[in-house]
């Protein structure tokens, strides 16, 4: 059972407007300025701060902020959905039904390195709360006890964890061991269930439904953990984790579709079988938001870094419109390509990552390229959508080099270094007295274009490796040519 909620630009608006509300209620703090002096890294501050420069801006997203904004904002949206009511005056919390669990529930609030763990344990209280009426569900926050009681006369117990960014695999296995010893002294004969949630770096985007690369792991060391006889007190594990669509028309706001989706693997000798059904346990979200993105081709950008990566400000010129390529999915097809290739010029590496995409009416290809240098960040230089039929991107998907060919034979204009010529010129030196003077690269036709290349001056003049120029307008028209076939 999945549930989608959609939000338009005017409520997107009002939902930011509320995360403050609730944010500042939550804390009986408004600005949160008293925990922001306290704890000025806390999570929460931090969501606070990316919520109120986004209301500065009218609920417009920059692509610098792309990242940060779905991770903060959507992704307290799917959390507070569940149990978070909108804040009204009075005692916030008084929806707990004790004021033991509220002192308790607050207490851990305030401390920075749980308050995402606590938020998490809202979540799955609150889901699970809304799959049975006839089914109860209860919050027990006591020290070494499971967090959750599932029905009353003979419970099933549930235990929650959050597995934080930057958690080794290794940590899946001592999760999973401390939940069996929690729910094992609870019911020593029976077993119960353990949801998981994976925090991932930002929200990584989404091409398709498979299970993420940086997931995988972590599932497989929960199988790994529960097979055969040890941890037979965990009948079963929910995985859960976020990532996020986006699609972009232009002249209209971006619909981004932010989801949590989850998986359930089973013990296959577990003490005892779970009574609830499979159907109880899937935790599937998906909230549309309708914004406005910020970026229009052309500006004068500068760089910057994300997730050990260097955005440069050539990336960033070409693609900060409707039509161009996202960061977040540029950033995915480097980190979970189909394909790539790397070319080595002594102390520079060029890298070709390629992902093929499907989920528009007209197939295409993600062509990114990524430049490193020796004691450097690796840089995010270029990107490309190359719209092929379905047969040709297979052809070319073991090779990002014919992808590249492709995309020159298309779109490259005739460029001249040195003495060569031709729409890329892999290596050519230009003496030192003619480098002085003239343009290394030189393109031999008229209109805008962006020029590519990696120079070494040397003693006896300048090396140019990896030289192209494509044709802007030719490029561009054949992405606005796609209507929306192509947009993700």
């Amino acid at each position: 059972m999945s549930m989608v909620k959609d939000w338009s630009p005017r409520l997107f608006i009002d939902e930011l407007s509320e995360q403050v509300n609730i944010l500042e209620a939550m804390f009986s703090d408004v600005g949160l300025e008293r925990l922001a002096r306290k704890h000025p890294e806390h999570p929460a501050v931090r969501r606070y701060q990316t919520i109120k420069e986004i209301l500065l801006t009218g609920g417009r997203i920059s692509p610098q902020n792309e990242l940060s904004a779905v991770r903060e904002v959507a992704g307290f949206l799917m959390d507070r959905s569940t149990w978070a009511d909108d804040a009204q005056g009075g005692e916030y919390w008084s929806f707990l039904p004790n004021e033991t669990l509220r002192t308790f529930i607050c207490s851990r609030l305030e401390r920075p390195e749980l308050f995402d763990d606590v938020i998490t344990e809202l979540f799955f209280w609150g889901w699970l709360k809304r799959r049975s009426e006839s089914v109860s569900v209860t919050l027990c926050e006591l020290e070494g006890m499971p967090d959750l009681r599932i029905g009353d006369d003979h419970p099933t117990w549930a235990e929650v964890k959050r597995i934080h960014r930057g958690s080794s695999i290794a940590r899946v296995a001592k999760v999973i061991q401390k939940a069996n010893s929690q729910i094992k002294s609870k019911s020593p004969t029976d077993a119960g269930c353990l949801l998981l949630y994976i925090e991932r770096d930002d929200v990584r985007a989404s091409f398709d439904d498979m299970i993420p690369s940086d997931v995988r792991p972590y599932v497989d060391a929960v199988a790994q953990a529960i097979a055969g006889n040890v941890n037979r007190s965990v009948a079963q594990v929910v995985v859960c984790w976020d990532d996020y669509f986006v699609l972009a028309e232009p002249g209209r706001p971006a619909l981004y579709a932010p989801r949590r989706r989850s998986l359930l693997l089973k013990h296959a000798h577990a003490r005892q079988p779970l009574t609830l059904i499979d159907a109880f346990w899937d935790l599937g979200m998906t909230v549309t938001l309708w914004i406005t993105y910020s970026g229009m081709p052309g500006l004068n950008v500068g760089r910057f870094i994300t997730d050990n990566l260097e955005i440069t400000q050539q990336f960033r010129s070409e693609n900060e419109f409707t039509d161009g390529i996202r960061l977040g999915h540029a950033v995915e097809t480097i980190k979970s390509p189909d394909a790539t290739q790397s070319f080595d010029f002594g102390g520079v590496e060029v890298s070709l990552f390629m992902r093929k995409i499907t989920l528009g009416r007209r197939p295409y290809v993600l062509l990114i390229e990524v430049v490193r240098r020796q004691g450097e960040k690796p840089q995010l230089t270029s990107g490309f959508k190359l719209f092929m039929s379905e047969p040709n991107i297979d052809a070319v998907m073991a090779n990002p080099l014919e992808a590249f060919t492709i995309l020159l034979n298309r779109f490259g204009r005739p460029i001249q270094v040195g003495s060569q010529t031709g729409v890329f010129v892999p290596y050519a030196v230009v003496p030192t007295a003619k480098a002085n003077r003239t343009v290394l690269v030189k393109v031999l036709s008229d209109g805008p274009s962006k020029v590519s290349c990696l120079v070494r001056t040397t003693p006896s003049g300048a090396e140019v490796r990896w030289a192209y120029a494509i044709d802007l307008n030719s490029y561009r028209a054949s992405l606005r040519s796609q209507g929306d076939a192509g947009r993700y």
